[in-house]
């Protein structure tokens, strides 16, 4: 991450200082990645309509 630049003052995104970041379970999130498209596809899916 660059610290020399100001995003929140380049863009519409905040601070990159005052995100919040959390521990992420790589296993868990494998194991519903496919659910996870899964849902994702149907809600495009009903966009579409």
């Amino acid at each position: 991450m660059r610290s020399d630049i100001a995003v929140s003052k380049q863009t519409s995104m905040p601070d990159l200082a005052t995100l919040k970041v959390f521990a992420l379970n790589l296993q868990v999130a494998n194991d519903e990645y496919a659910q996870l498209i899964a849902l994702w596809n149907l809600a495009l899916a009903k966009a579409k309509r």
